[in-house]
């Protein structure tokens, strides 16, 4: 059998896309593909599907939200776009309410690199994040909330710390 000796000689001798980058456009496919992946491989260890919403997502926590906008018959769409923010950054929003245009980031721990693409997104579009506390608030207090109220919640400005 034949055996690989790695030297300077031969180093990608055997690999045709040795030394070869990506360009952003392959960058964007990869991503796409990546997220398509994510979303559709039930072998996603990730994601766990929900019966009564009838799809999969990536916490319990984002399955409460869903529950809530549905509860309020709130149209919304989960991951449905990604957005490619600087070179190499992407971010895919959790969350999209089409009818008032406004993006939802649920979030129970915000870590430096996820705050750093939120900002950079938060320059262009409406970001509404959940956190803790507001979850737990809202988990609280939604059943007695009307639709208006939820949806003020929701729209309401939240300033973005890091932990």
């Amino acid at each position: 059998p034949w055996v690989s000796k790695r030297n300077k000689e031969n180093v990608g001798v055997k690999n045709p896309f040795y030394n070869h980058h990506h360009t952003p456009e392959s960058i964007d496919k990869a991503m796409r593909t990546k997220i398509a992946r994510q979303k559709y491989n039930t072998f996603n260890p990730t994601e766990k599907y929900y019966p009564d919403l009838q799809m999969k997502l990536k916490s319990t926590w984002e399955a409460n939200v869903a529950r809530m906008l549905n509860y309020f018959d709130i149209e919304w769409k989960y991951e449905s776009q990604i957005f490619r923010l600087k070179s190499r950054l992407y971010y895919c929003p959790d969350f999209y309410l089409p009818q008032e245009n406004i993006w939802i980031e649920v979030k129970g721990y915000m870590k430096e690199k996820a705050m750093n693409k939120i900002q950079v997104f938060k320059d262009n579009h409406t970001i509404k994040i959940i956190e803790k506390s507001q979850y737990d608030y809202l988990i609280n207090n939604y059943i007695s909330m009307t639709p208006e109220r939820f949806l003020s919640f929701i729209m309401s400005e939240v300033i973005i710390e890091s932990e």
